[in-house]
């Protein structure tokens, strides 16, 4: 479980060593008091042996991981904290807010209702809920949570001691403002795409003005200016998955074959692929089932179940049911093929990070790259 998350040459430091006998996970409160995350996980997790069976310790280490956006450590450690105590609403929410990260809607709404059940007054829990029935959908979510602002339901962290100096709250403000400026022409010039480079040429041609082609989407030449321009803002935003389905989009549409090449060039040579611990957009089954063409090649992190298990030599198909993790709902079913020879159980609920394909009969296939299954019947 231990993480090297920060040089481990720093642990060899006097003063940790000093800190590491004088009340560690007291020193570790004060940097989460401070905002000292990177302090805080490597004080934690060089005295993990110490404290393997303290809540506390596991919730705090847990606590740094999620306000640094670490969600597959921040996850770990909250996991150890609730073997040690099932019910804390703190640490519900932490778990909650986890998967309302990832797009998993439902199980966010399962912690909220636990942490109600446990404290019915919990502020948090509320508004968590309040937020999933008006911004229920996962689009919405993905793009508030690049954003920032599903940081408002992170469980609190200790206070601050308002100590200080107004003057330097004013100095702070000053420094603000210039760095906001600074920022933006450091963005300008740091984007992960050049705009001169992919920018749409003065006279270029647009649309293909034969239509002589098969298209299964047809644009007005503002809808397909718009449309690479929104690709290209993806892009910058490190948003790959929407970034893909507006390249797919225009790939299939009227666009000319000079769109097309610009677009091309962006998914071969740009996008990159997710891992488990990313934080993306995370289309559902029914987004992507709609519309298979336009998903093509997007990412998908699903959980369900596995049937009709076949393995070869370097292979690993299955049927998969999509959502029916917990026997209650099944979201759909989906063909996940593997390139790898896996042990998979069909009596577990499964988690696969798979990329969107389409069978040569137009069905879904999942082309999966992760998988993750647990030991008992629950994640």
């Amino acid at each position: 479980m231990q993480r090297n998350y920060i040089d481990s040459s720093y642990q060899d430091d006097d003063n940790l060593k000093k800190i590491v006998t004088k009340e560690p996970l007291k020193k570790a409160e004060q940097y989460l008091r401070r905002r000292q995350f990177a302090k805080a996980i490597t004080l934690l997790e060089s005295v993990i042996y110490q404290f393997r069976n303290s809540f506390k310790f596991y919730y705090m280490l847990g606590l740094s991981y999620l306000y640094i956006d670490d969600l597959g450590s921040a996850s770990d450690y909250f996991k150890c904290a609730r073997d040690i105590k099932q019910r804390d609403a703190n640490l519900l929410i932490a778990q909650a807010v986890i998967y309302l990260k990832r797009g998993m809607i439902k199980e966010s709404i399962s912690y909220c209702m636990e942490v109600i059940d446990l404290d019915p007054k919990n502020k948090i829990a509320f508004e968590m809920l309040d937020f999933i029935k008006v911004y229920g959908d996962v689009d919405t979510i993905s793009e508030m949570n690049y954003s920032g602002k599903l940081k408002k339901f992170y469980p609190p962290l200790p206070k601050r001691r308002l100590y200080i100096p107004i003057v330097l709250g004013i100095l702070c403000a000053f420094g603000i403002v210039f760095g906001v400026y600074k920022i933006i022409d450091y963005n300008k010039e740091n984007a992960r795409l050049s705009t001169q480079e992919y920018a749409i040429t003065n006279g270029a041609d647009v649309l293909d003005k034969s239509m002589n082609g098969v298209y299964r989407y047809i644009l007005t030449q503002k809808e397909a200016e718009d449309y690479y321009s929104k690709a290209l803002n993806y892009v910058n935003k490190f948003d790959d998955n929407n970034a893909q389905k507006v390249i797919n989009l225009l790939l299939q549409s009227n666009c000319s074959s000079y769109i097309k090449q610009k677009a091309s060039l962006i998914q071969n040579d740009v996008l990159v692929e997710p891992t488990f611990d990313s934080d993306f957009t995370n289309f559902t089954f029914a987004q992507v089932n709609e519309d298979l063409y336009l998903y093509e090649n997007c990412w998908v992190l699903w959980s369900g179940r596995v049937t009709n298990i076949i393995r070869n030599d370097d292979v690993t198909v299955c049927d998969m049911l999509v959502g029916y993790e917990d026997f209650k709902k099944k979201d759909g079913d989906a063909k996940l093929r593997i390139s790898s020879e896996i042990m998979l159980a069909s009596d577990r609920p499964i988690k696969v990070l798979a990329k969107v394909g389409i069978t040569s009969n137009g069905e879904l296939i999942l082309l999966g790259k992760s998988v993750y299954q647990p030991l008992g019947d629950r994640f």
